[in-house]
């Protein structure tokens, strides 16, 4: 288990997991947020394409679903997305249906690429942003997410949307 002394948030956190999956030898390295909202049965879909060879980084969508019985996306985080997928294109030039994912999958070589900055929620974005940056081959998985009290309470407000955005900004005229 890895633990930091002072909080890093999200970013902090997948950067120092997946550099631990690196050391331990990991042939793929899947991030999967701790809110409560993705399936661990997903995982199984979304190294599909990595096992194929036909991607680097997988990216579970919610966004996809088109299954009727599961629960949609609630507004609020559909606009949320909305936004955060119009920033990852107009800033970093990648187009995406589920940016801020918290289910992802890389290979070893394309999670040993990454050079991953931020500390908090923008590393979702940041993430993209490696993918453009490296020609990494993207593929987007449909996954179900699961919205219950808890989930929706993760994540960001408004207010983190829009320390998030500025935070995205600095980090595109410093790379």
């Amino acid at each position: 288990m890895y633990r930091h002394l002072i909080n890093r948030g999200l970013g902090g956190a997948l950067a120092t997991g997946i550099q631990a999956a690196i050391r331990a030898g990991a042939e793929y390295i899947v991030t999967f947020d701790a809110d409560g909202q993705h399936e661990a049965k997903d995982i199984l879909r979304i190294i599909e394409p990595l096992e194929k060879g036909v991607a680097d980084v997988v990216v579970g969508s919610r966004m996809l679903v088109r299954d009727k019985t599961q629960p949609r996306m609630p507004l609020r985080r559909r606009l949320y997305n909305a936004i955060g997928n119009r920033i990852t294109l107009f800033m970093f030039g990648l187009q995406t249906s589920d940016s801020q994912s918290g289910l992802r999958e890389f290979t070893r070589q394309a999670a040993r690429t990454l050079h991953l900055q931020s500390n908090r929620m923008e590393v979702s974005t940041e993430i993209m942003y490696e993918v453009k940056r490296h020609a990494f081959r993207l593929s987007e998985v449909p996954i179900a997410a699961i919205y219950t009290e808890y989930s929706m309470s993760k994540g960001q407000s408004f207010g983190e949307g829009v320390r998030t955005f500025f935070r995205l900004l600095l980090l595109r005229l410093l790379k």
